[in-house]
């Protein structure tokens, strides 16, 4: 793997300076079903873009329920996006929008905000599988999400347009 470092932000390299790849959204009958998995530990940050949208989500606090008492599996995800074409996060800015989410198996497997909906299940402790719909390779349609995994503590000063970090 190669890194490459972009405004205090190493993104980290399987095919390009970043990796892109495309999920369908379930809502989009023709869409749905998720090919692909691809691995995210705790604090796994990745930007999302659909159309002129752009976003990311971190997610958090992914769990087993492996005994009886223990609680249900599921994750946390703290996530942002903005509609206006503008890629950087901003949290003073009135146009990003921001929340953080809690999904819970078996009835939750979604990680939703915006026009943004991503399947997820458990992987390990503190690991959890996102799912794709596409291949680099693959054509890319007008609904369906590019996402890019970066390798960052947090999505300050990251802009998601630049085509060192984009997933455009």
């Amino acid at each position: 793997m190669r890194k490459t470092t972009a405004s205090s932000l190493t993104v980290v390299s399987m095919i390009t300076t970043v990796l892109l790849l495309a999920v369908g959204r379930a809502s989009d009958k023709e869409e749905r079903g998720s090919a692909y998995t691809f691995p995210q530990p705790n604090g796994a940050h990745i930007l999302v873009k659909r159309r002129q949208v752009y976003g990311g989500f971190e997610l958090f606090e992914q769990r087993q329920k492996l005994n009886k008492g223990d609680p249900e599996a599921g994750c946390k995800y703290r996530w942002w996006y903005r509609e206006d074409g503008v890629g950087i996060y901003d949290p003073d800015s009135p146009a990003v929008k921001t929340g953080t989410s809690e999904l819970l198996l078996p009835e939750g497997r979604w990680v939703s905000f915006g026009p943004f909906l991503m399947e997820w299940s458990v992987n390990t402790a503190d690991w959890g599988w996102i799912y794709f719909r596409n291949m680099p390779a693959d054509e890319i349609v007008p609904k369906s999400i590019r996402l890019a995994f970066i390798d960052s503590d947090s999505f300050e000063g990251v802009d998601a347009s630049d085509p060192r970090n984009s997933p455009t």
